[in-house]
């Protein structure tokens, strides 16, 4: 072997048969959010009368439900993945008055 036969052999790119070519329309993984078991366990739930998630920023979110316990007490609950510390303001309006 040549010094030029080796040089050319070392510089070409590799063979590569028809089967080796990687497969640009394969299914990409799904990467599960945070929350989403929480959110699908709330939409079976038959207490939830109302769920939201809002998009915090950073791909934090955060869901809002709201569920009619037995005895008729409303209860709110608000969960997040938020790495840092969360700061909530909010009220609730008397009804009819939106």
């Amino acid at each position: 072997m040549t010094a030029t036969s080796a040089y050319a052999r070392a510089c070409s790119p590799p063979q590569r048969n028809a089967g080796d070519a990687p497969v640009l329309s394969a299914e990409r993984s799904v990467v599960e959010k945070p929350l989403e078991f929480l959110v699908q366990r709330f939409a079976v739930d038959p207490s939830t009368k109302w769920r939201r998630t809002y998009p915090l920023g950073s791909k934090a979110e955060l869901l809002v439900v709201v569920r009619q316990e037995e005895g008729g007490a409303t209860r709110v609950d608000l969960v997040t993945d938020i790495a840092s510390d969360v700061v909530l303001h909010w009220g609730v309006c008397p009804p009819g008055e939106q």
